[in-house]
């Protein structure tokens, strides 16, 4: 731009002369010199750097948030991403960054990504197990233990990687409570019945002289005993037997 608009100068030289009157000569005087100076031509030149000023978007950022409510690598989004603007000024005549400045924040995209754990269960059979028992008689049985099932869980939980959203199930974890076994208990006692039987009395004669021939006398009533008897019905043997109670003989006299 020009700040101030040259101006030719000028320089203006006035020769006078005299006259000698008595002789008649003419003489040069000296120069007379006149001088209107020029007036420079500013040109001012910029060395202002050029900055331009402009708009850019910001983009958002999706985050991954895990949810053990959902099922695995199930996905609900949260919140819709919306993007921002900043306020780039950018030196073009040095091509680089003056500053930049946030203008509208950028809104994340939010995703709640399922890990809910997986959760399997399995039966496990109880056994019987069948044992002799010398208190029971044969042909008994009794449960002395009952059985239960038993049961196995296995549980896998999940990893979400919050970065990349990718989900990785981890190991397994199993936990196991043992079936309880039934036991049977089997009788092997003999089956002994007891049972009381009466003893018979016997008759008993006893000659006496004082009474006619052939006259009889009953001196004295006999009575039943009694034993007890253990009978081994398994075996279909006698085990033992006992008197409770021994019989009294019929006593009868006989004349003679």
């Amino acid at each position: 731009r020009i700040q101030t608009l040259g101006q030719k100068g000028r320089e203006t030289t006035t020769v006078t002369y005299t006259l000698d009157e008595r002789t008649g000569q003419v003489t040069a005087n000296a120069p007379v010199v006149e001088t209107a100076p020029a007036v420079d031509q500013v040109l001012l030149v910029g060395t202002k750097d050029i900055l331009e000023t402009r708009q850019e978007e910001l983009s958002f950022d999706t985050v991954y948030q895990a949810d053990d409510s959902l099922e695995a690598d199930s996905r609900v989004v949260e919140q819709e991403g919306s993007l921002g603007t900043k306020e780039v000024v950018w030196n073009k005549t040095k091509d680089e960054l003056v500053r930049e400045t946030v203008t509208l924040a950028p809104v994340n995209r939010l995703v709640r990504v399922g890990t809910k754990p997986v959760v399997t269960n399995r039966e496990l059979d109880f056994q019987e197990i069948r044992q002799e028992d010398a208190t029971l008689d044969k042909g008994q049985e009794r449960i002395q233990t009952l059985g239960q099932k038993g049961r196995e869980t296995t549980t896998v939980t999940y990893t979400l990687d919050e970065r990349t959203g990718q989900v990785t199930a981890n190991a397994p974890v199993v936990e196991t409570v043992p079936a309880v076994d039934q036991v049977r208990l089997i009788g092997t006692k003999d089956i002994l019945e007891t049972r009381q039987e009466e003893l018979s009395f016997d008759t008993v004669y006893q000659a006496d002289d004082s009474l006619d021939a052939n006259s009889r006398v009953v001196e004295q009533e006999g009575s039943l005993g009694t034993k007890e008897v253990v009978w081994n019905k398994t075996k279909d043997e006698l085990v033992r037997e006992t008197v409770t109670l021994a019989p009294v003989n019929r006593l009868v006299r006989v004349g003679t």
